[in-house]
This record gives structure tokens, sequence and C-alpha cells, in this order.
């Protein structure tokens, strides 16, 4: 069975973002995958220190709850990344976990090593990313896209474009019918397409 990983970076429970992601793992098992979903304010994992031992061997020494979280990274075929957006970038949960996946970039631009060693699986990887913020502003989302595409392009999955909700910032604001209907479909197609 293909896996996906659903990621939730919002320090807030049961808040917008926890329930995109909810949507996006029962959406992944509807279609046929086996979907985990991890919310990364329940783990404990501490920031990238830049100790520089990543690039004698492309792991990260630092042992803590992303250590588990690694392998899952690199065989899952679809990523969902779903996070919320705090003055116009990511928060710290999602930055911090992003630089903790400086050993995938050590491993392929200093060692010279594939981070995904599977060729056919490499070409299935995908990610969809799901965002919400407070603002309207037409740059809401740019600068935490550009950082997912970054995620993706160290971990050697695709990036798939995703839902960007603005003007979203109480609880419960995400399930305006309009919205809810429009994250499912999207999320839906995703894996719609990327299972075909």
């Amino acid at each position: 069975m293909k896996d996906v990983l659903v990621l939730g970076f919002s320090p807030r429970r049961n808040g917008n973002t926890d329930r995109m992601a909810h949507w996006a793992n029962g959406l992944a098992k509807e279609n046929g995958f086996a979907g985990e979903l991890l919310f990364l304010r329940d783990l404990n994992f501490s920031p990238c220190i830049a100790c520089g031992a990543c690039a004698k061997d492309g792991m990260c020494h630092l042992k803590d709850d992303l250590t588990q979280i690694y392998p899952k990274i690199i065989t899952s075929e679809k990523i969902v990344f779903a996070a919320p957006v705090f003055f116009q970038s990511l928060g710290a949960l999602a930055k911090s976990f992003i630089d903790r996946m400086q050993c995938f970039w050590s491993a392929h631009h200093l060692l010279h090593r594939e981070v995904v060693a599977d060729p056919v699986l490499r070409s299935k990887r995908g990610l969809y990313a799901l965002m919400c913020g407070a603002t309207n502003l037409s740059d809401t989302f740019s600068c935490s896209e550009k950082l997912i595409k970054i995620f993706c392009a160290t971990v050697e999955t695709s990036y798939r474009g995703g839902t960007f909700v603005p003007g979203i910032d109480q609880k419960g604001d995400i399930d305006q019918e309009t919205i809810k209907t429009k994250v499912i479909t999207d999320v839906k197609s995703f894996f719609l397409h990327e299972s075909s």
C-alpha cells in the first residue's frame, strides 16, 4: 500500500490547520493510501544546531523525536504539509522542522548521494500544501510557499501546489461550507491524480 504522511504544524490544537490535516488524512485513506497523521507540536525536537556532523555521513546526530520521523519522510510516496502562516511566513514549528532537513541536503550536495534511493519511488513522490492565514494580502503565502518548495527539493519530492485560505484566524473559520468544500475537493483531486 502506498504511504502518505500528513504533517500538521500548528501549535494550536483543534484549530483550522488541524481540521485541514484531519480532512487530508481521511481522504488519503479513502483513496488507497496508508495514511499517517503527525502533529509536530506533540514531538520533542530541537532546532538545528549547525554542528556540521551531517556533512560527514548525511545523518543528523541530534537524537530526539525527529530521529524516527526521518525514514517516514523519505519513504512516503506523498506528503501533505498543513501549516498556518504567522507574520507572513511559516511558524516556528514548521521552520525548525525544515531546518532539521540539513542532513538530507548534506547527503545530496556534499556526499553526492540520492536521498530517496528507489528511482521509481522518487519519480512518484509529491507534496501538497495546506495553509491558512489571517490576512488577505496578495503575498500572504508567498514566503511560506517558497520555504516549502525548498523542503521539497531537499527531500526529493515534487511540489504539487496547494490550497491557501486567507482571512482565516479564529477556530472554526475553516468550517465555512464553501471553504471546507474547496479544501476537500482540492485535496481529493491531488490524491486521485497522484493515484492514477
